[in-house]
């Protein structure tokens, strides 16, 4: 009867984290990035994308000076757009040129470059 319990009990977890996983289905804007001179260009960027958009919610972002890109990941079901990407970019004093939406999440700045590349 105990073996019986705590199967039920794994399965029941197992089933949750199933669930809680799904239900962080995440999209991600990529866009390129033309202005930032330096590492502190860098930490500019990142800081508006936190400040503007909650750094509380689960939102990943990724910035390279170097490569010209910053990237953004966050749940779908939040309400950012690619409008909200290039305001961010544009009132940090930076010019966005291409910019493309993914429905998964970029986890890397080499997943980011590629994303881009492929636009």
């Amino acid at each position: 009867m105990r073996i019986m319990k705590i199967f039920f009990i794994s399965i029941i977890i197992t089933a949750f984290g199933i669930f809680y996983a799904m239900s962080k289905v995440t999209d991600s804007i990529v866009g390129s990035v033309e202005g930032m001179m330096c590492i502190e260009c860098q930490k500019k960027l990142i800081k508006a994308f936190q400040d503007e958009l909650g750094k509380e919610h689960d939102i990943k972002v990724i910035v390279s000076w170097e490569d010209g890109l910053g990237s953004i990941t966050f749940p779908e079901s939040s309400n950012i757009d690619e409008d909200t990407f290039k305001k961010i970019v544009t009132q940090s004093g930076f010019e966005v040129n291409d910019v493309v939406r993914k429905k998964n999440p970029i986890r890397n700045l080499p997943q980011a470059k590629k994303t881009l590349s492929e636009i």
